[in-house]
């Protein structure tokens, strides 16, 4: 097995790793073929199509996933909203939580393609658990100046701007 023995080696390794990545990122983005990121995404598209955004807003905060599963980051979307602003169902799909944790109110709906998305910081709900929801349809009401809009893949959170038809950043961190 070949070892770098300089920093420049190691340096021109990782150069090489990183471009190798990108390639085989960019030639599944643009072909069409299925890649590990991208499929899954695009599967859970299939139940209802592409998703629309849950409101009307400026996104005040994007996606920032954490270092580890238990860090610090933003896992979804978060708009600046008003209070008492509509707030509508992404995509079809079935209510699989809609009420209080910690004193505030959240909805969680299931699109199926082990796809859910969760509406946080709600000042009002319309929906029950296990009502059916249509795409556009209302519900509730963001309860302050900001609302989270997430999404799990497989229990796996995701950009929700990939659901709306996004292109996924690609970040290469080269480390010495």
């Amino acid at each position: 097995m070949w070892r770098p023995r300089s920093s420049a080696q190691r340096l021109a390794a990782i150069v090489v790793v990183a471009m190798l990545t990108i390639a085989l990122l960019t030639t599944a983005l643009f072909t069409g073929s299925a890649s590990a990121a991208v499929a899954p995404v695009a599967a859970a598209r299939a139940p209802c199509g592409p998703h629309r955004p849950p409101v009307t807003a400026v996104i005040s905060d994007p996606f920032r996933p954490p270092a580890q599963r238990w860090g610090r980051g933003n896992r979804g979307l978060q708009y600046a909203t008003t209070a008492g602003q509509l707030v509508q169902a992404s995509c079809d799909g079935v209510v699989v939580f809609a009420g209080s944790i910690g004193g505030r109110l959240y909805v969680s709906i299931d699109h199926g393609a082990a796809l859910r998305t969760t509406y946080s910081f709600l000042g009002s709900i319309r929906v029950r658990r296990g009502d059916r929801i249509r795409q556009g349809q209302i519900v509730g009401r963001a309860g302050e100046t900001r609302f989270h809009f997430g999404a799990r893949l497989d229990g796996a959170y995701i950009d929700p701007a990939l659901l709306f038809g996004a292109r996924p950043r690609i970040v290469v961190r080269l480390v010495a």
